[in-house]
């Protein structure tokens, strides 16, 4: 499922008086992030996205996502497990004459059908079914 949405950023907007806007998701695995921002904002609108008052995108809190009409498009694997399923995007505007607006979007997978949880379910199964022995070894 695709969660997300436009953010208008207002002119002068300040890094330490951002607009912080709640995305709700839904339990699952955030496997790709999509932010665009639109023509014009000279890279002058920046954005931070948070779960649980954490920075997680990008990862490095000195860093921020920002540019100009270029979509910045990227696998992830971020587990939203608990409650709230929320992120909040910290964003503020350098420009002093106009206000900008990018989009942002988070694609959840649920759980059951990431890669990763079919591997453990099949090796749990596996292992299950020949009583927790090892059954080959490989050679030496």
């Amino acid at each position: 499922m695709l969660y997300g949405g436009e953010v208008t950023v207002p002119k002068s907007t300040t890094k330490d008086n951002p607009v912080e806007t709640i995305f709700k998701l839904t339990h699952g695995v955030i496997t790709r992030v999509i932010f665009v921002p639109r023509p014009g904002t000279a890279s002058l609108c920046h954005a931070q996205v948070y779960h649980w008052e954490h920075q997680i995108f990008p990862l490095d809190p000195d860093q921020d996502l920002h540019g100009d009409s270029v979509a910045l498009n990227w696998e992830e694997s971020y587990n939203m497990l608990s409650a709230p399923f929320e992120l909040k995007v910290r964003s503020w505007n350098e420009d002093d004459t106009y206000d900008h607006t990018f989009d942002i979007w988070f694609d959840v997978t649920p759980l059951e059908a990431t890669p990763e949880y079919l591997y453990d379910q099949l090796t749990g199964a596996l292992i299950g079914a020949f009583g927790g022995r090892v059954v080959y070894q490989g050679s030496s």
